[in-house]
């Protein structure tokens, strides 16, 4: 009897623990800044010619509910040791299916796929992981 007892505690307690499987996504809509590059903070280091350089010193994509984004994207460039800031805007619409987001762009009609997590916006292309963080 004590068995029987033992065993129906153990399925009891069983059935009400969440076994949830499916990994807990933030919500999409909303300010996503770019937070590293391969794992670097900002700035990032495009291109490099002795003292002259070019950088990627933030980007910020403003996601809507019903499928539009803004981007806006701020480079760095120094030559001869003087420094110039570059703000390009962008928009477009994207998509969500399950954790991954394609966002297509206005400007040219290039897209760009990204996942989705709990803490996180992570696009990765061309060699490159770019982590993004939600305000």
């Amino acid at each position: 009897m004590r068995v029987l007892s033992a065993l129906a505690l153990v399925v009891a307690l069983t059935a009400c623990s969440d076994k949830t499987t499916e990994p807990i996504i933030t919500p999409l809509p909303g300010v996503w800044s770019l937070q590293s590059i391969n794992g670097a903070p900002l700035p990032f280091v495009v291109a490099r010619s002795g003292a002259d350089k070019m950088e990627l010193t933030g980007d910020v994509f403003t996601v809507a509910v019903g499928g539009r984004f803004t981007q806006v994207t701020t480079m760095r460039t120094t030559i001869n040791g003087q420094a110039t800031v570059q703000v390009t805007p962008d928009a477009g619409n994207y998509t969500l299916t399950g954790n991954a987001v394609v966002f297509q762009f206005d400007s040219d009609g290039m897209t760009g796929t990204a996942a989705l997590t709990a803490t996180a916006l992570t696009v990765t292309g061309n060699g490159i992981v770019a982590v993004y963080t939600k305000r």
